[in-house]
């Protein structure tokens, strides 16, 4: 017990001390300070109940109570506050006049005491205040006069009761201990319900997904299978075998139609012997040895274009095998594997988000997107190459306040004025830019992220798959399109861990609403 709490103690005791709290406070304040001590009556608000008996309690709350006594002080110290600034600048024969003034009694005699107590001062004043001490306690009611044999039973039940009474403290604390511990238990058991519901819809979309990427496999094997079949039907069976045992006939036979044009030729007498009867026979032979050598490169070139066209379909053959076993051994597409890709091997992503998309997502959840974590988490572990925020802007709001909180966080922002039409509807969107800036920089990245659950994106994710490019969509899942969902590579919903809660009564500074189309 502090020195201060003591000597109050000693000096006023509790009912003195129950004196200084009801003529120091007023009754709420009396109310306010046993809720939050937990001082209450069996059966009975602490509104309902006498301010007087309010100051017993917490007056015998702060006498037992160590953690009590300092928020007891504390609004003591506020009530005399103007007491004790008064005491501490009186002169020395002041003080004592006043510490000395029999007309000072009751509550007067215990705040004046109280401020003794709290402002110590080397005057004789303070060896005088015990003196009235007995004049801030309320005056003794006159008992009648008891029996003397009964007047001896009376300590001894006194000290009963008190017994009791201490008993039933300590049984009080320990059941308001044992009912916070409750409390307690009860909210992190409610936050790990809440945290196993996330992870068993997270799970629920990673099967959904799984099974989607069964599907996808399941229809490009049975697509390659068909081109498989396809190559087989073009080349037919046996054609290899017959391209040969034609070729080798073909061949057999320019070399027998040579020999015997050899043999012609040697039978045929020399120039100076030749007669003019032969000479029809030897140009006749002639012109078909030069008709056997142009068959002859003829019959070399188509054996030249076969063997390539059978090497090439075999080839074909062999790449259409490996992607098939490929996609056999892996049900996921792999990401690309580029030769510019970093040497410290961190994924190169980009950030796009579509500012008014989700912002009226997180509107409908009565919260707000925590820009600074969504770009700490999808760059944790990753090589940010970009972050763009696509912002719509009215005369009527300002929102610069919000665009230079964005680019403090290390956002691009790209601003847009919202457009008014002659018939009064509204234009403001950013689908066109967002996936122009895309497929811009889709050749520098690894993954794309996209903030938004817009389902016009559908068509430019399926374009940056395309690519070789992971996806992800950060959104909602009740404001996300279904297609864009099952297009994307991974969709992760926004949860509480990405968002601000904002109260109820409390105005919320919207950018601009995303207009008709």
């Amino acid at each position: 017990m502090r020195a201060a709490d003591r000597t109050l103690l000693e000096w006023l005791g509790e009912e003195g001390l129950a004196a200084v709290l009801k003529s120091s406070l007023d009754k709420n304040s009396l109310v306010r300070l046993a809720n939050a001590r937990r001082v209450t009556v069996a059966g009975m608000r602490n509104q309902s109940v006498p301010a007087d008996r309010l100051a017993r309690l917490l007056a015998e709350k702060f006498a037992r109570d160590e953690a009590s006594r300092r928020p007891l002080m504390s609004a003591l110290d506020t009530a005399n506050r103007r007491l004790m600034e008064e005491w501490r600048q009186l002169p020395e024969e002041e003080a004592r006049a006043r510490v000395a003034d029999d007309k000072i009694t009751g509550a007067a005699a215990g705040r004046l005491l109280y401020a003794v107590a709290r402002e110590r001062r080397d005057t004789a004043a303070v060896e005088q205040a015990r003196a009235i001490a007995a004049r801030c306690r309320p005056p003794k009611r006159e008992e009648p006069a008891a029996d003397p044999d009964a007047a001896t039973s009376q300590p001894a039940a006194a000290e009963g009761f008190a017994k009791e009474r201490d008993e039933l403290h300590e049984r009080l604390r320990q059941a308001e201990e044992s009912i916070e511990k409750s409390r307690r238990r009860e909210k992190q058991a409610l936050q790990e319900l809440a945290q196993r519901k996330f992870d068993l819809n997270n799970l629920k979309l990673q099967f959904a997904r799984g099974k989607q990427d069964q599907e996808r496999v399941e229809k490009e094997l049975r697509t390659l299978q068909q081109k498989i079949e396809e190559t087989s039907a073009r080349r037919r069976p046996g054609l290899s075998e017959e391209l040969s045992s034609r070729l080798n006939q073909i061949q057999d036979l320019n070399r027998k139609l040579a020999a015997s044009i050899e043999r012609l030729v040697t039978r045929l007498p020399k120039d100076e012997k030749r007669s003019e009867s032969s000479a029809p026979l030897v140009k006749a032979l002639e012109g078909l040895r030069e008709d056997w050598k142009t068959q002859r490169d003829g019959t070399r070139q188509a054996t030249e274009r076969s063997a390539k066209t059978l090497a090439h379909l075999s080839h074909e053959m062999t790449a259409l095998r490996e992607q098939v076993a490929a996609l056999k051994a892996s049900p996921r597409k792999p990401s690309r594997s580029r030769a510019e890709r970093p040497r410290d091997g961190l994924e190169r992503t980009g950030l796009f988000v579509d500012v008014q998309n989700v912002f009226y997502g997180a509107r409908q959840q009565n919260a707000r997107l925590d820009f600074e974590a969504l770009l700490q988490t999808v760059s944790r572990g990753r090589k940010l190459i970009r972050a763009t925020a696509y912002v719509v802007e009215s005369r009527e709001i300002d929102q610069s306040a919000f665009i230079s909180l964005l680019q403090q966080k290390g956002y691009e922002v790209r601003r847009k004025p919202l457009k008014v039409r002659a018939d009064g509807s509204f234009k403001g969107d950013w689908d066109m830019e967002i996936a122009l800036d895309v497929l811009d920089f889709a050749e520098a990245l690894d993954v794309l992220i996209l903030a938004t659950g817009d389902g016009d994106f559908t068509s430019l994710v399926a374009r940056v798959k395309s690519l070789g490019v992971e996806v992800e969509v950060y959104s909602f899942p009740r404001n996300t399109a279904k297609e864009l969902r099952e297009m994307a590579t991974r969709f992760i919903p926004i949860d509480r861990r990405l968002l601000i809660k904002q109260p109820k009564e409390a105005p919320v500074p919207e950018p601009i609403e995303e207009a008709d189309r």
